[in-house]
């Protein structure tokens, strides 16, 4: 007999598979600032600042400026 759908379970697998989890230790209040920064700059998901958003973001404007340094060093 087939099991029925587990929609947790389905959530679980789903993010197990497509995502990677950072779990990192800051000192106390960093929080509070990272959101209020990540609203600042329109980091936002849901209507609400998010922390995500605004280190994913940093994440790529270091890549790509280090790619176009990059590729700029390489052209001369």
């Amino acid at each position: 007999m087939k099991e029925p759908f587990d929609p947790v379970t389905y959530r679980n697998e789903y993010v197990r598979n497509h995502y990677d989890r950072l779990n990192i230790l800051l000192p106390k209040g960093t929080k509070k600032l990272m959101l209020a920064r990540a609203a600042e700059l329109g980091y936002v998901n849901k209507g609400k600042p998010s922390i995500t958003a605004y280190l994913l973001g940093l994440y790529q404007n270091d890549v790509q400026t280090k790619v176009t340094v990059n590729m700029t060093t390489t052209v001369e």
